[in-house]
């Protein structure tokens, strides 16, 4: 028999598990069952055993999750009983939405969106006492137990995937804010979700490979998929100091500005991109006797260069691509601070001198303001499953401010798409203007002097910051949202001679 010295967490677990007798078979803990040393065979079995993970998972007969000891056991209790509540409101409104029906008679199928459209709706905290009350109030301090469970650990780690999806039939991709140990996990942890492809390209290997090695075997896989070679540079953000690594043994080290830094949080939401196959297989029905729509569709993606074939690929830690050179940033709306009157101010300020430079007019035949509307959306209408429906969006200050007890189902719905994609399109981005005066939507982190690259195997425009102009070196600063470029006319300038191919190299 050996003694393993047990972390605190686990040790409660254990306790709880024991005095519950939740379980009276076998137990599998990752942190006894794997070798959690740092050296030698400790990384052979690592590798090992994680490419196994989702085996092991989808094997349990039962998945038990320890969130920590309560902080408080009264508001714990208060925190369960409120939510079971939430989830039979949510219940009764589908079933009053959807009343039960013969197989035989179809019915118009609902979606998530729809649902939680119209759950808000119902639920009114200026008028029930069970969904907001005073201080001291048994909901109060029902809230407080669901804050205290929110606030555990177990949400920030990163190895919590193959606990909380893989026995389920649906997945969690927002992992990249979470923590580990060591930076490799950001990559090899998620494995369990993704597909055979994927898990067949990618391979734990935490004795052989660094980490620039494993973050780059995704680069690599990215590019060997035709027409979304370069669509991992929407993972990757130029930030100082994001991309300084060190690793547990203490080695330091810079990724270069094309890698994602998968340890780093990413404040940025990438600029939406439809893989083809999307329509087939993002379509799920709650009810399998409803009936999809034909009209439902979704918007195709952006293409500046058309169907222009990639020439990427990667030599030592240079990313060699080919692209088109647009613009050169020369105006941008700087982020003031907190102060909101203070930066409603100076976008008013920029968004008239802009104009003026432009005599009110856009290249596209509309006003300098109906485009910018169009910017801060980036042009697209969202569906109630958060996918692109249709182009042709503007975003409406005015209905955003409209509360929500005087708004329609429907209005609603729209208000809730609405600010969903202001707010995928505004984090961490703002608003800029070129020599040629093209209105962009840009990283914060970009710089008057910047270059706008529309690349080959991308679905959207990039910021470059220029290194060694006569070596076609730059540095990747972001993806950028250039109004009017997205769809083609960068290809016609092309044909034109306006425009022309070149190969650079991204540092």
């Amino acid at each position: 028999m050996q003694l393993y010295h047990k972390p605190g967490n686990l040790h409660d677990a254990l306790q709880q598990i024991q005095n519950s007798k939740l379980v009276d078979q076998y137990l599998w803990a990752d942190a006894i069952c794997i070798n959690q040393g740092e050296i030698g065979d400790a990384f052979d079995e690592h590798s090992i055993q994680i490419a196994l993970m989702k085996q092991i998972y989808e094997q349990a007969a039962k998945i038990l999750l320890w969130l920590g000891k309560a902080e408080n056991e009264a508001h714990n209790r208060m925190a369960f009983t409120m939510m079971k509540d939430f989830t039979e409101r949510f219940r009764h409104m589908r079933h009053k939405a959807c009343p039960y029906r013969p197989w035989w008679w179809p019915r118009k199928a609902r979606n998530a969106g729809e649902d939680l459209a119209d759950f808000m709706l119902t639920v009114l905290p200026a008028k029930d006492k069970n969904v907001f009350d005073v201080p001291g109030s048994q909901t109060y301090k029902g809230w407080l137990g669901i804050i205290s469970l929110w606030r555990s650990s177990w949400w920030t780690r990163t190895w919590v995937f193959q606990e909380s999806t893989v026995p389920e039939p649906y997945t969690t991709v927002y992992w990249r804010g979470i923590e580990c140990f060591d930076p490799r996990d950001k990559v090899y942890a998620p494995l369990c979700l993704a597909s055979d492809d994927v898990r067949r390209y990618i391979r734990p290997d935490y004795a052989g490979k660094t980490v620039f090695d494993v973050y780059t075997d995704v680069v690599r896989y990215y590019l060997t998929q035709p027409g979304h070679e370069v669509d991992f540079l929407g993972h990757a953000l130029y930030q100082e100091q994001a991309h300084l690594m060190e690793i547990p043994q203490g080695v330091q080290f810079i990724l270069p500005s094309w890698v994602p830094n998968f340890a780093a949080r990413l404040d940025i939401v990438p600029i939406t991109k439809i893989p083809e196959n999307l329509r087939q297989r993002a379509i799920k029905l709650y009810d399998k006797r409803s009936v999809p729509s034909n009209k439902e569709t979704l918007t195709s993606v952006y293409q500046p260069l058309g169907d222009i074939p990639s020439r990427s690929y990667i030599e030592n830690s240079t990313l060699c691509v080919s692209g088109v050179y647009i613009d050169v940033l020369k105006d941008m709306l700087v982020n003031t601070g907190a102060n909101l009157e203070a930066i409603r101010a100076g976008a008013a300020e920029k968004g008239r001198k802009w104009a003026l430079e432009a005599k009110h007019k856009y290249f596209t035949d509309e006003s300098i303001a109906d485009a910018i509307r169009r910017i801060e959306v980036l042009d697209l209408v969202y569906d109630d499953l958060g996918r692109p429906s249709k182009r042709g969006n503007q975003l409406d200050g005015a209905f955003l401010r409209k509360p929500r007890a005087e708004l329609s189902l429907t209005e609603y719905r729209y208000q809730m798409n609405m600010r969903d994609a202001s707010r995928k399109a505004s984090t961490s981005r703002t608003l800029g203007l070129s020599q040629k005066l093209y209105l962009l939507k840009i990283p914060n982190t970009a710089v008057v002097g910047n270059m706008i690259w529309a690349l080959a195997g991308g679905q959207v425009s990039y910021i470059l910051r220029p290194i060694n102009r006569d070596l076609n070196q730059y540095t990747f600063i972001g993806e950028c949202y250039a109004h009017g470029l997205m769809d083609g006319d960068v290809v016609r300038r092309l044909k034109t001679g306006e425009m022309r191919m070149e190969d650079i190299y991204l540092i």
